[in-house]
């Protein structure tokens, strides 16, 4: 389902950089550089947290970030399931508010991230319409576990290492 919505897009080749497999994944905070006395602290905390027991979410529709004219991340929107995907991030912003650790302001937006924009100054050139658009059977997925990962920037992608895991129960 991800690839027959990702060819919606009208793009320049590789203007995009696609996020397929294992890497899919939903982000509740990003956190940047952490000390590694904030990161044991983080993990200590998460680990104990109680998120509740498993549930599923359903992706339903398209969208993008910032907005429509200047498009930098494509992703799919989560609907059944949303409300507690936020009640989990409202827990994780009281870690990160006890461990003076950032917070991001903006309202936050269950979703899935599909691909980025890699030149931003090729994006006027990317066409969105049909994308936003774009009509799916809605895809539902489980929701098991809280994982605080350290990502990597390197030649073959973005590798992901998990450093604390909190399986919902």
């Amino acid at each position: 389902m991800v690839e027959m919505v990702q060819t919606t897009i009208d793009a320049p080749y590789g203007d995009i950089k696609w996020v397929f497999g294992k890497n899919l994944h939903m982000t509740l905070s990003f956190l940047g550089n952490l000390d590694e006395k904030k990161i044991n602290e983080l993990s200590q905390k998460l680990e104990s947290l109680q998120f509740g027991s498993p549930f599923n979410c359903v992706l339903t529709h398209t969208g993008v970030f910032p907005d429509e004219k200047e498009p930098r991340v494509f992703w799919l929107g989560i609907e059944r399931g949303k409300d507690r995907v936020i009640g989990i991030v409202e827990q994780i912003n009281n870690i990160l508010i006890e461990l003076d650790l950032p917070v991001d302001d903006k309202l936050f937006i269950p979703h899935i991230t599909i691909g980025r924009v890699k030149n931003k100054e090729n994006v006027w050139k990317i066409g969105s319409d049909n994308y936003l658009n774009a009509v799916f059977s809605p895809t539902r997925f489980p929701v098991n576990s809280v994982h605080l990962y350290q990502s990597e920037l390197t030649q073959q992608g973005v590798k992901f290492t998990t450093i604390v895991s909190n399986n919902l129960q």
